[in-house]
């Protein structure tokens, strides 16, 4: 999955492997709110969980967290391209 991150997701993607659980943190330019993202991927079936849900702040607007206990799957690389491509229209907003 990090693989497909790096590739689909904007060169500026930092990804996190936090220690226990199979998630990714996923931190994208400040400037981009992962709650838009979020809005834009639902209407696609795409589903992540946004930073700003795991803080009481604001601090992780621009993070995503992604399950990556999930079977690898042609449909899973589609969907992290798809979702990719919507953060890199954000990006460049």
């Amino acid at each position: 999955m990090s693989i497909a991150v790096a590739t689909h997701f904007p060169k500026d993607t930092r990804i996190t492997f936090p220690q226990g659980g199979m998630f990714l943190w996923v931190e994208l330019n400040k400037a981009i709110d992962a709650m838009d993202i979020f809005h834009q991927a639902r209407k696609k079936k795409i589903s992540f969980m946004p930073g700003v849900i795991c803080s009481t702040t604001d601090r992780y607007r621009h993070c995503l967290r992604l399950n990556c206990g999930l079977s690898w799957s042609d449909k899973l690389e589609s969907s992290l391209a798809q979702l990719g491509r919507i953060i890199c229209t954000m990006h460049k907003k």
